[in-house]
């Protein structure tokens, strides 16, 4: 930022953290899945909960699995699960859409910098 004749650093420490979420379905035929939001901004400490809505489109019972990614990888462990409803398998009936819930929270004690993390769900077929 410029003021008068000088240059002065703003870090914009008040934007908070930016969380893409994405899904990996590659190994998830037959189902619907969709995410309450992209993208959640969050302050270090602060709870955020995220929906993951399924659906079985097919004429039988499925088990799903859903894993977790969070990168960079160094910063994972930053984020904990307050409560998740998918971390255990899912069986979902024909043609029925259920919606999960789980809460986050980015610790306090993030690293001073850090401004973005990814979580990724990979869901899957259970065998």
């Amino acid at each position: 930022v410029k003021e008068s004749d000088e240059w002065r650093i703003f870090l914009n420490w008040a934007a908070g953290i930016k969380i893409p979420l994405r899904l990996e379905l590659a190994h998830a035929a037959g189902l619907d899945v969709a995410l309450s939001t992209s993208e959640v901004v969050v302050q270090p400490g602060d709870l955020f909960e995220l929906t993951l809505k399924i659906k079985n489109r097919s004429t039988l019972p499925v088990t799903v699995r859903i894993g977790h990614l969070v990168e960079p990888k160094e910063i994972a462990d930053y984020l904990d699960f307050v409560q998740c409803g998918f971390l255990l398998p899912l069986t979902l009936e024909p043609g029925k859409a259920e919606d999960y819930s789980s809460t986050y929270v980015v610790r306090a004690s993030v690293p001073e910098g850090v401004r973005r993390l990814t979580l990724t769900y990979n869901v899957r077929l259970a065998k």
